[in-house]
């Protein structure tokens, strides 16, 4: 919605459903508390009306409005889930799901936390923002005060978690062949070398860390350089080249310009990227650890410590290290190429769905393609990590000409425990980000400090902002290109 399209009453109706959201959230907190799952037989009809309920009437005042999604699959959503998505830029908020779910125990002892996860900043935020400030400011701030919780874990939980976030896991079978399906309770089961009497022990924390959304480990992270196309970081000071949306990889705000990388077929760079300074990105370094996580009451994370990132001896471990600058040794054929559009853009596998990738092919031929680009270092699972302590995120660019002190900062921050960072090793430039614990943030920002303080003939940025656009796997399903002797050209 762009600003003329603001009137007078859609800010008003806006000021309604802030006002709602609020009242409904509060009523959440009232029902949960009184209702527990100490009689969950008599409570669970009880809660399914109280939330029909308020999903009705939320819907029955807002059903109009643009945003909200309505007509008759809407109504079913109501009373079969009972929420009502609300659209909000690239996602939505499920009302009331998208808070209810944290404080929910209705539900059987195993499928909730083994506590309430504290939700005093959220009361604070609901209580003090005013709804003249705006709908999408409001639920832009309630989003990150959602991001923020710290959903407490058992050791069975802790367990589970480590493994089905380790890439290793996620990238190879027990075989040592590369893993085309995500992994299944029975592979975590064997992994984690538990007794068969322990399967349901495996399903129950699987279940729970993905209804959760604590760790969603379906999805891939894909390097479309294998298919010729093209990735170039540059520095916007004037906002000169807008890349459209099938260019667009990362865009992060610093203080005084903002970084891009763009993605491309290789053919179309000389005449896209004519007008900019642009350095081509020769390596994607990326890392998920969760191996210093703990099951602890107040923080999973009291054992890890920032690095040193001057130690000489500081290296990092089981990190993946993608090369962005040699494509496959051969070309794909029309279909391949349909096959790996397809990845890119549905990031989700499974024996059900390998017919949606290529109806033409049989299952068998689909299922060794693409174990092919797995081996390729095309693609591989990437879990999705939440509410375990690792939400404060800080994206960083920085030029450093030594090799040496590059490799060192380079490792220091691939230590901590989510990591994705791009680079020029020969120029020594990155853009990159990091999750991390929130008790070691600010010496982070005294690293960053003392870095600009003692090294002042390199740059080291770093940008807080929550409004960036950071992307896993390209979506090229929209490009319409054939690849040539390693170079994706436009058709």
């Amino acid at each position: 919605m762009n600003a003329t399209e603001v009137t007078p009453q859609i800010i008003q109706l806006e000021e309604e459903i802030v006002e709602e959201i609020k009242m409904g959230y509060f009523k959440c907190r009232q029902f949960f508390e009184k209702y527990t799952n100490e009689e969950i037989d008599s409570y669970f009809e009880k809660k399914k009306e109280f939330l029909i309920d308020l999903c009705q009437g939320f819907y029955q005042k807002f059903s109009g409005y643009e945003n909200v999604f309505s007509g008759p699959k809407a109504l079913e959503y109501i009373n079969k889930y009972q929420f009502v998505v609300i659209y909000y830029r690239n996602g939505a908020l499920n009302y009331p799901r998208s808070f209810s779910v944290f404080i929910d125990r209705i539900k059987d002892f195993n499928n909730i936390p083994k506590e309430t996860p504290d939700m005093f900043d959220i009361d604070r935020y609901i209580t003090n923002y005013q709804s003249s400030r705006g709908l999408d400011q409001f639920l832009h701030g309630f989003f990150k005060k959602l991001r923020r919780i710290d959903i407490p874990l058992r050791e069975r939980e802790v367990q589970v978690l480590k493994l089905i976030s380790d890439l290793n896991f996620l990238g190879f079978k027990s075989d040592g062949t590369h893993r085309i399906f995500s992994p299944t309770d029975l592979e975590i089961l064997q992994a984690l070398q538990w007794t068969k009497r322990q399967s349901t022990t495996v399903s129950r924390a699987v279940n729970f860390l993905y209804n959760y959304k604590i760790c969603k480990f379906s999805s891939i992270i894909m390097n479309t350089s294998k298919l010729g196309f093209y990735y170039a970081l540059y520095d916007d000071y004037n906002a000169g080249l807008e890349l459209n949306p099938n260019e667009k990889f990362w865009e992060i705000p610093f203080a005084h310009h903002t970084s891009k990388i763009a993605c491309m077929p290789f053919s179309t760079v000389i005449d896209r990227l004519k007008d900019v300074n642009y350095i081509p990105l020769t390596h994607w370094y990326w890392n998920v650890n969760l191996s210093k996580f703990h099951e602890e009451k107040k923080s999973g994370w009291s054992t890890f410590e920032n690095p040193d990132f001057f130690a000489e001896s500081l290296k990092s471990f089981n990190y993946k290290k993608w090369i962005l600058n040699q494509p496959l040794s051969y070309d794909l054929e029309d279909h391949q190429i349909e096959i790996a559009k397809k990845l890119s853009k549905f990031n989700l596998l499974s024996p059900e769905t390998l017919n949606d990738f290529s109806p033409e092919n049989d299952t068998k031929y689909v299922y060794g393609f693409l174990e092919k680009l797995a081996r390729q270092e095309v693609f591989q699972y990437y879990p999705n990590i939440n509410f375990v302590g690792t939400d404060y995120k800080i994206q960083f660019r920085f030029d450093i000409k030594d090799s040496k002190l590059f490799e060192k900062v380079l490792q220091g921050l691939l230590t901590f425990p989510v990591v994705q960072i791009f680079v020029n090793e020969q120029l020594g430039a990155a853009l990159g980000y990091i999750k991390m614990p929130r008790p070691v943030v600010s010496r982070f920002f005294d690293f960053q400090d003392d870095f600009v303080d003692e090294y002042p003939e390199h740059t080291f940025s770093i940008s807080t902002a929550s409004k960036v656009f950071l992307s896993r796997s390209h979506d090229i399903s929209d490009i319409n290109f054939s690849i040539k002797d390693g170079t994706a050209y436009l058709n």
